[in-house]
């Protein structure tokens, strides 16, 4: 639907709340099916879900996450049909320079932290070992294949906690707040995934400046509060940081490769390849003297 016939759209959708009586400024009609109704004056954002109405079980796994993570406050209504989001102004990641998206990813992955040690973890699904009998079945591009083989993963195990975590971890969908700290936005029905996916989804989505001062070790401080609270060795070498950027890419194509509860072998391999593209230029860029040492 054209943005202009939204705008005209807005006009037939009322606002909730004591404001009560004006018309939304934009309606977008998201990727599900849902609509997003912007109330810019009332600082409100009210959802639907394509997928139909929100459970109390993700009513009380939101509440669990914003606890510890600075993301928007809500509300529930009509038994989870409709969501009341507070609308976050500030700065998308991709906005920011370099040094000021490697510090929101900082604050970011504290929250991460306190929110991994507090939260009762989910059974996990599937783990490094299961990730590489997939990688073995596929076709894989061959500089993943290198750059997996020299990487370690050994922290992505059975006994891995798995979170609260929003269901896209890119550029557009973490807004900063006006005190610096990250509001991650479009939470929709927050999936259990483990701890370090969502965090090292925002730095990949950082670009290739951030994630170049990752790999070489300039935010190891940030990161090591996170593995410990999730009871995990991280000792901050080369091999762990290049695995933790390789295991949250093949974690995500094995995610985007279930159909149906199965693994569709040609998705996963066609999200794999795209993935992989995105950070195949930091790998690259590794000092071939480094990596032969890895």
């Amino acid at each position: 639907m054209p943005y202009r016939l939204l705008r005209l759209v807005a006009g037939t959708f009322p606002v909730l709340g004591p404001r009560r009586g004006r018309a939304a400024e934009l309606v977008v009609v998201s990727f599900d099916g849902g609509i997003v109704v912007l109330d810019l004056a009332g600082g409100k954002v009210h959802r639907t879900y394509g997928t139909g109405p929100l459970t109390p079980a993700d009513e009380d796994r939101r509440r669990q996450f914003i606890e510890h993570v600075s993301a928007p406050q809500f509300r529930f209504h009509r038994e989870g049909a409709v969501i009341e989001e507070e609308l976050v102004d500030g700065d998308y990641l991709g906005d920011l320079a370099h040094g000021e998206r490697a510090e929101l990813i900082t604050t970011l992955v504290e929250q991460f932290a306190t929110l991994t040690a507090t939260y009762s973890s989910d059974a996990p699904s599937v783990t490094d070992r299961d990730l590489e009998a997939v990688l073995q079945e596929v076709d894989v591009p061959l500089g993943f294949a290198r750059a997996w083989g020299r990487s370690s993963t050994h922290w992505f195990s059975a006994r891995t906690p798995w979170i609260p975590t929003p269901r896209e971890a890119n550029a557009k969908n973490i807004v900063v707040r006006p005190d610096g700290r990250p509001a991650p936005i479009d939470l929709g029905d927050l999936q259990v995934d483990p701890y370090f996916i969502y965090p090292v989804g925002i730095l990949i989505a950082a670009g290739d400046t951030v994630m170049r001062r990752f790999l070489s070790g300039e935010l190891d401080s940030s990161f090591a509060p996170l593995f410990e609270a999730a009871g995990r060795s991280w000792r901050g070498t080369p091999e762990e940081r290049q695995g933790l950027l390789l295991a949250r890419i093949a974690y995500a194509a094995h995610k985007d490769s279930l159909v149906q509860g199965n693994a569709d072998r040609a998705i996963f391999s066609a999200s794999l390849l795209r993935r992989w593209e995105e950070v195949r230029d930091v790998f690259d860029g590794i000092p071939q003297h480094r990596a032969q040492a890895l």
